[in-house]
Formats: C-alpha cells, sequence, structure tokens
C-alpha cells in the first residue's frame, strides 16, 4: 500500500504559566512493554526550529523574533538589574519570557540535570533551599513543603517511573507520582511523599554501603534499572545494576572502577543507565594522555554483562542522554577538547565546543549546534519529548559590551534533528559574585518530562543563588508516537488502532509503538481478542492456570487464557500445554490470526498454487501466506525478480498493525 508524505509539523511556541498534560496512566494492555528494549525507527525531522511560529496573543510577556536569531544579543541592564521578589515574575526584555522566583534564601539549588528531578506526570519537582530539600509544585513552581534536612537532598532521590515493585516473589503496586525512590545506607527504599514513610525494597547486605555511581545518572525511561555502587567491607568499590521493579541485581563491574565519584581522583567520574536500559554509560576522570587502566572519556559498556561496547567520547565531559527525533538513543554532548579529538567523530565542519549527538548502538555522530565560542554547558533533556535538548552557557565575560558571544548567557532549546536551529529562551544572568566557587554561580537547571517548563538557579550578579521558574509549550502537530512520523510506511494503521484504542504502544516517556519490533505471542494475543471482539474488551481473569508458562500474576494470562477459550490458539506445545508468550510471530502465523480475525474462527483457506518462490506448496503455511496475500493483508517482502514471501522473518508491531486494520476493514485517516 502506497503512503503519501505527509509535512511533519509546525511547531507552536506559547509562554503560558499554565499546568501542563498529565501523562497517560500506564495501561493494561502495553504493561509488558515498561521493560521493552526500544528500537530505532528511521524518520526525517528537517527544519524543525524554522517552523516554530509564536501565538504571542496569548500573553502578556510577548516572545520577540530574537529568539530564532543566530546574532550577538546582549542581556540589557546587566549589572543594574535587579531581580523580582519570591513570588514575583518578570519579563525577559530580550526573548520574552515571563521568568518567576522561587526562593530567597541565597541557597537555592537545582543541580545535576541528567536526572529527572519532576515526577512521572510533572506534578512535582525538587530543589534544595537553604539546604533543605523542598517539594515544589510542578505547575506555578510555588513551595509545597521541606521534605527534611540533610537526610534528604535532591540528587539521592529518584521518582519511579512504573507503578509496582516486588517484594518476597509478589507484585506491589503504588502510584509513581506521589512515591520516590531513595538510597541510604545499604538500603534502596520507597518514600511516600505525603507522609514520608518509606518501606525498604532491597537491602545490598554485601555492602557497607551503597550510592549512585557518582551520584549524576537517572533510572531507565521505563522506571526499571539504576545504576548503583557498592563498598564492600573491605573498601573495595564496584559498579551494578539494579531492577527496581522485579527486585533483580545485575553482575558487579568485572574491571577497577577507581574512586567512582571522587571528583578529581582517577576512576569512574560517574556512570548511568541508557534509557532503554540496554546499555551502562560511564564518565571517567581520565582522559586520552593519562588513561585509567585503559579507559578515558565516554564508553558504552552492555548492562547485562559489562561487555565494553565503544567509546563515543574522547573527552573529560559531562554528557546527557536521551532519543532524538528519529527514535535513536544517543548521548548529548559538546564535541571534544583539541582538534585531535574533534576528529575523532568524523563529523565534518566540526569545532570545538558544537553541540553533538552520538548514536549509542553505532557511535555514529552528527552535530546538532555550531557554537561560535566555546563556554562551559550544563545540558538536560526532558524525557517527555525528542524534539529539543536544552543548554545552559556560562557567559564568559562580566561585561557584555567588551567580548559575548551568541549563546553565551542564556538558556536556549537545541532541535535534535540536526537542522541546527536553535530556540532562545531566557538570559539566566548568573555571573561570578566575589570569591565564588564554580559550582555556586554555574547554572545549574532542570526541564519537567514534557519540555515545557524549567527550573533553573542564577545569582544575578548580586549574591548567592536562588532558584527561578519559566515555563512555555510546545503545542505540536506532530505524530502520536514518536518513532512513526507521518511518513512511515505503516503510520496511519498505527494511529487507527490507537485512536480506537486497539493498541497503547510500547513505551510511555515518551511514548513510542516499536513498529520494527518483532511482534510476540503475548501481545499477539492482546491484537487477536480485541480485534475479534471490541477495541474496550478486556478478558475474565483466569483462576486455573490454562498454559504450564502463562502464570497467572503474568499481565498477559488474562489474553492468552481468552485466546484459547476463543478457539484462536492451541498453544505451541503439548505435554505440557505451553503458548511462549515471549516467542516472536512469524509473518507466517501472523497469516493465521488475521485471516481468523476477518473470517472467522472456522476459516480454512484454499490449497495453495505456488505464488511464491519461498513457499512449498507442501508447507503447512503455504495456504495461509497464499490467503492473506490474495485478501490484501500482507504485501511479498521481495517481488523481483521472483516473489518472495520470507515465511519465517519475524512479523513487526507495524505490519501487525497493517495487518489488523485491513483484517477489520477499518477507515484510514
Amino acid at each position: 500500500m502506497n503512503k503519501q508524505s505527509r509535512a511533519f509539523h509546525i511547531l507552536v511556541i506559547t509562554l503560558t504559566i499554565s499546568a501542563i498534560a498529565a501523562i497517560s496512566a500506564i495501561g493494561d494492555a502495553n504493561s509488558a512493554g515498561l521493560s521493552r528494549t526500544i528500537h530505532t525507527q528511521p524518520a526525517i525531522y528537517a527544519g524543525l526550529a524554522a517552523n516554530i511560529k509564536v501565538a504571542a496573543q496569548q500573553m502578556t510577556c510577548t516572545p520577540t523574533g530574537l529568539r530564532y536569531t543566530d546574532e550577538t544579543l546582549l542581556p540589557p541592564d546587566y549589572v543594574s538589574f535587579v531581580p523580582p521578589d519570591i513570588g514575583q515574575s518578570y519579563c525577559d526584555p530580550t526573548f520574552g519570557t515571563e521568568i518567576k522566583r522561587l526562593t530567597d534564601s541565597g541557597k537555592g539549588y537545582v543541580t545535576n540535570s541528567e536526572i529527572s528531578y519532576f515526577n512521572i506526570d510533572d506534578s512535582y519537582f525538587i530543589i534544595s533551599d537553604d539546604n533543605i530539600g523542598s517539594l515544589m509544585n510542578g505547575g506555578d513552581g510555588h513551595k509545597i513543603k521541606p521534605l527534611g534536612g540533610g537526610n534528604m537532598r535532591p540528587w539521592w532521590i529518584r521518582w519511579p517511573r512504573a507503578n509496582y515493585y516486588t517484594a518476597s516473589g509478589h507484585k506491589e503496586m503504588f502510584d509513581p507520582a506521589q512515591n520516590f525512590y531513595k538510597y541510604e545506607g545499604n538500603e534502596i527504599r520507597l518514600y511516600d511523599v505525603d507522609t514520608l514513610d518509606y518501606v525498604v525494597i532491597r537491602k545490598f547486605s554485601q555492602y557497607t554501603e551503597i550510592d549512585s555511581a557518582g551520584g549524576e545518572g537517572d533510572i531507565s525511561s521505563d522506571g526499571r534499572y539504576w545504576i548503583l555502587d557498592g563498598t564492600k567491607p573491605d573498601g573495595q568499590q564496584v559498579l551494578f545494576s539494579y531492577d527496581l521493579l522485579d527486585d533483580i541485581k545485575g553482575p558487579e563491574s568485572d574491571f577497577d572502577t577507581g574512586c567512582i565519584g571522587c571528583k578529581g581522583k582517577p576512576g569512574v567520574d560517574y556512570a548511568s543507565i541508557s534509557p532503554s536500559g540496554v546499555y551502562i554509560v560511564i564518565a571517567w576522570d581520565a582522559g586520552q594522555l593519562d588513561p585509567f587502566n585503559g579507559h578515558y572519556g565516554i564508553e558504552v559498556f552492555e548492562r547485562r554483562n559489562w561487555n565494553f561496547v565503544r567509546r563515543i567520547h574522547p573527552s573529560r565531559i559531562h554528557f546527557e542522554m536521551g532519543y532524538d527525533s528519529l527514535g535513536n538513543e544517543v548521548m548529548f554532548a559538546a564535541a571534544g577538547n583539541t582538534p585531535d579529538e574533534i576528529l575523532s567523530f568524523n563529523i565534518p565542519d566540526l569545532a570545538l565546543g558544537d553541540i553533538i549527538s552520538v548514536r549509542l548502538n553505532d557511535g555514529l555522530g552528527r552535530k546538532l549546534l555550531d557554537i561560535p565560542k566555546w563556554a562551559h554547558y550544563i545540558i538536560s533533556f526532558a524525557n517527555g519529548q525528542n524534539h529539543f535538548i536544552f543548554l545552559a552557557f556560562e557567559a564568559k565575560s562580566d561585561s557584555p559590551s567588551e567580548l559575548w558571544s551568541p549563546y553565551w548567557g542564556e538558556i536556549i532549546a537545541v532541535p535534535t534533528d540536526g537542522s541546527g536551529e536553535a530556540v532562545r529562551l531566557i538570559h539566566h544572568r548568573s555571573r561570578k559574585v566575589g570569591d565564588q566557587s564554580t559550582m555556586k554561580y554555574q547554572v545549574d537547571f532542570i526541564a519537567n518530562n514534557a519540555g515545557t517548563k524549567i527550573a533553573f538557579k542564577s545569582t544575578y550578579g548580586v549574591g548567592g543563588a536562588d532558584v527561578y521558574f519559566f515555563d512555555f509549550d510546545w503545542n505540536e502537530n506532530s505524530p502520536t508516537f514518536v518513532d512513526v512520523p507521518f511518513s512511515h510506511l505503516y503510520h496511519d494503521e498505527i494511529e487507527v488502532l490507537y485512536q480506537e484504542g486497539y493498541v497503547a504502544g510500547c513505551n510511555l516517556d515518551p511514548l513510542m509503538y516499536c513498529p520494527d519490533d518483532a511482534m510476540n505471542r503475548a501481545e499477539s494475543a492482546v491484537f487477536v481478542e480485541r480485534g475479534i471482539h471490541t477495541a474496550e474488551y478486556m478478558p475474565t481473569q483466569p483462576t486455573t492456570q490454562v498454559f504450564a508458562d502463562v502464570a497467572l500474576d503474568q499481565w498477559y494470562a488474562k489474553w492468552a487464557n481468552g485466546l484459547w477459550e476463543d478457539g484462536y490458539t492451541a498453544g505451541c506445545g503439548v505435554d505440557p500445554l505451553i503458548y511462549c508468550p515471549l516467542l516472536g510471530h512469524t509473518r507466517a502465523e501472523g497469516c493465521v490470526f488475521y485471516l481468523r480475525m476477518m473470517h472467522g474462527v472456522d476459516y480454512l483457506p484454499p490449497d495453495p498454487t505456488g505464488i511464491f518462490v519461498d513457499a512449498p506448496v507442501t508447507e503447512w503455511y503455504t495456504k495461509w501466506v497464499e490467503a492473506a496475500y490474495n485478501a490484501g493483508l500482507i504485501e511479498p517482502c521481495q517481488t523481483s525478480p521472483e516473489m518472495r514471501f520470507c515465511p519465517n522473518d519475524p512479523l513487526s508491531r507495524g505490519l501487525g498493525a497493517y495487518m489488523m486494520v485491513n483484517s477489520k476493514g477499518l477507515p484510514l485517516p
């Protein structure tokens, strides 16, 4: 089926002080999707920032056209400007962004932009104010309450992204928006945000204490994995991953980690899990000229076995991870510190300080933004979107009239599509006061999951740092699933199934469908059951186990059992009867399911005629694949020089959507 190409989207920015839309609850039918490995899907998102338009009539603080220039823009009244009182706002005169002051202690602090300090639905975020962890309202930024003193530092806390943990083999449910993880001693605890009561979900008795592997890494996007370090009784430090959902400790690192998170001492600066949970990425406090036991820069390892994969950056540098606009899992960072390091990326026209992305799976790099003059930066990725990353650049001069450069002293949004066009949001006006250390005045900031609000710290050049807040809304005419662009072969079919309630996707944050992933038998049970009943259909939870490999507490138990009762499956093996829920479906098997969805459970196709050279008429599946082809449910995998069907190739989730829409005759948009 040929698809018409569509324009990707027009991005509309409006600045409003308004509550963001809550992230959808995790549906039952896609519960397993929380732990899926996410694969990439090619797409084209060209010229994203060029399509930005501003709905200024909605605002008293009107966005300006200077947001979309690459000129040197000096902040007016740089020396004389005084920030507003706590709770009050002002309008950034250059870019037209409303900025609100949240603290006035002179000890306001947000840090570690690689960590999402907003909870899953963006209703809360955490900062430190006057050395006290504080819970803030995610809508307007006001302080809700202190979380406690020295034992509740924000960087010791992670917000859950799933709704259960496992204790003594049983799943315990909780509200991820109202609870947070924290490590204490050698324990991982789950705290109630209202009462601060907690349960211990794991005690690591083999370690005298645990820590967060340098403190600057987040948990995986599905909420499953966290990289920790443990100190053994003899003082040795090791890294390991922990499955927060199923209470499974991963293997320890099998190499010398040095002093983890010791800042300035050789070893691991910090380690973080990749968004998909497939990789562990380590920033070494070691460079190419002074490696630590052969390690330096930023290196990628397999989570499951600590096998070295590749080095993706040669420098001592901080980085962020996320997905780009094509759905690739990437690292975001500035290019290297020397000409030789720049050459290692093999990216044309790359210069010191330019912002890049590097794919974790193959090391392929791409330039995202030209930086005319290098400046120290802080970087953050919003987990609920993949179109932009956010950067805050240091101002390298106290006098804009003497020395200034584009993006200095600003917080900007940079498209992840490589279009090279930034959206300039504010002048943060933070700079050194007196003998302050860099940590006191550098512009640490955090973006919420939706990428619509940012909290940042700034001295405004008048004293200690306080926390400020600004708000904007990306109203996009963009695809429902970030990995299914309008140009995708099966976009229309996937969109119809989603809008009609038949599918919920494979990942919540960001919303993804994983169209190229092989559909397994558990997933197909949901497709077929809802296909033969209704989109709202929910089978009865079985009380007796039918299949030996489908425990009653598995999310797919009722779906597999329903498929059995409706006569659409005989399982995948007998004695004992098994269903093989995680086994991938082939294209041939998909033909059986969708033909019976079209014609009924008793349907049998006519004898085959030999249409495909790789589907002999003697094979059991040949009559099914020929019937599905003749019914318009599926296309050949090759038409020239001979017709081939590839019957044993995996059935992708995208193709499954196409077959389901056609078998049910659902109208396309």
